[in-house]
């Protein structure tokens, strides 16, 4: 590649679209620089974008329109030692401002900028403070495996993305992640971290979110009074076999699975769900959304195969308490097989609004690894699944070899390692008592 335009310090170059040749790239030397550039399908597509270069360039603000039949294949090319972004900086790429009124064009901008192919890097701390990213096109964001890394002091939109194959995310918790998800139902998320405020709209707005098989999210930091969001209406995580999403340090109600309805958290085979903190995952009011959903689809009634859900205290070693509208212990392709779901309390407080199945009274069971009186409830129970003395049919306390009975009191809804004995029951003993105390009472008067 070579450079076709370099500029110095505090220079406010326009960028004419003749000069931008497939290919070539802008190398920024100075401080504090304004670009602009308008790109059309007059060329196919500009490949490499702007190089900051060995002297401390920095771009304060950069405007590139992208018109119809344009791909624009990357952003930057960084010096490592020196500032890229300057402080406060507005970087626009593509034609979805959102307080502007660039939304109208059709190119398209492939996520492929950063120190490597396959990252887009907003850089933070030293190298930038408070600068404000907009970066995508009205057609397409183009993001298959790239990773996106916000670092400190940034806010970042994305507009019009798709994304899958395993995307990694990570948010510095001083930073703003927006994304817009389009023309994918199922975006799916890497290994990633979350620690600053991040919303992830969808189109269409029920589409689920995915958390790949083996990756880990972590979710950490969360604040209610201005809460993330994963999705418009109704939204659902699929958290695929052996992943793991770990939430901590966040305040209740400060991670939405959807602004309007319910939502839905479907975890399969060795997943494993962890909770640091108290109803982070819980009903905002001002949004109108219910409680989570769990629902729980293993492909095989094995312990070894169960989906895990964790308690834990939270970051000052206080008990947490954790709440979800319902549990769908779902069947399988053999109706007659159901779905394991193993929990760990920890000392921590759990409650279940109820139980369901799908379409087989085989729902599978519950292991509750170290069940204590007075932690777990379970406000609903169908009379189906309670037998003799109330006994839960789906729930045991230990593992699949080595388990007690565990019972349901209809009165508090806590579930408890003792018999709890039916109305008829109570009746006879009771009856039994009120013969005895007047026995006594004759005998006194005697």
């Amino acid at each position: 590649m070579s450079a076709t335009c370099a500029f110095a310090s505090n220079s406010s170059i326009s960028i004419p679209q003749k000069e931008l040749v497939d290919g070539n790239y802008y190398v920024v030397n100075g401080s504090n620089n304004k670009a602009t550039a308008a790109v059309s399908g007059d060329i196919t597509s500009f490949k490499a974008g702007f190089h900051v270069g060995s002297s401390g360039g920095s771009l304060k603000d950069l405007d590139v329109k992208i018109e119809e039949g344009f791909t624009l294949n990357t952003g930057f090319y960084y010096n490592g030692k020196y500032p890229s972004i300057a402080s406060g900086a507005t970087i626009t790429i593509g034609n979805r401002l959102v307080d502007g009124e660039r939304v109208f064009d059709e190119g398209t901008l492939q996520a492929t900028g950063g120190y490597s192919a396959a990252e887009l890097w907003f850089r933070g701390e030293d190298r930038a403070e408070n600068a404000v990213w907009h970066i995508g096109t009205q057609q397409e964001l183009a993001m298959a495996g790239v990773r996106v890394d916000v670092e400190a002091c940034n806010t970042v939109y994305l507009y019009n993305v798709t994304f899958r194959n395993n995307t990694q995310v990570n948010v510095d918790a001083t930073s703003q992640l927006y994304m817009t998800f389009v023309n994918a139902t199922s975006p799916r998320f890497g290994s990633t971290d979350l620690n600053g405020k991040f919303r992830f709209s969808m189109s269409p707005s029920d589409a689920s979110m995915k958390i790949a098989a083996t990756a880990t999210m972590n979710i950490s930091g969360q604040k209610a009074d201005d809460y993330s969001t994963f999705g418009n209406n109704q939204s659902k995580w699929l958290v695929e076999s052996s992943a793991k999403v770990n939430i901590s340090n966040s305040e209740a109600n400060s991670i939405l699975l959807g602004t309007k309805s319910s939502g839905i958290i479907t975890i399969q085979n060795l997943t494993q769900i962890s909770l640091s903190s108290s109803n982070a995952l819980a009903a905002n009011e001002t949004n109108g959304q219910d409680k989570i959903t769990l629902e729980i689809s293993t492909t095989a009634n094995s312990f070894s195969n169960s989906a895990k859900l964790i308690l834990n205290a939270d970051e000052n070693g206080n008990k947490t308490t954790n709440s979800f509208a319902s549990v769908w212990l779902r069947g399988t392709s053999n109706k007659d097989v159901g779905s394991n779901f193993v929990i760990t309390l920890n000392g921590n407080e759990l409650i279940f609004g109820n139980v369901n199945q799908s379409d087989t009274d085989n729902i599978g069971f519950m292991y509750i690894t170290d069940f204590v009186e007075g932690l777990f409830k379970i406000e609903t129970i169908a009379d189906k699944y309670l037998g003799e003395n109330n006994e839960v049919s789906f729930l045991r306390a230990g593992t699949d070899t080595d388990y007690d009975a565990l019972y349901w009191d209809s009165n508090t809804g806590y579930i408890t390692a003792t018999a709890v004995p039916e109305p008829a029951e109570w009746a006879v003993v009771l009856g039994a008592l009120a013969i005895a105390f007047a026995f006594m009472r004759r005998q006194t008067r005697k």
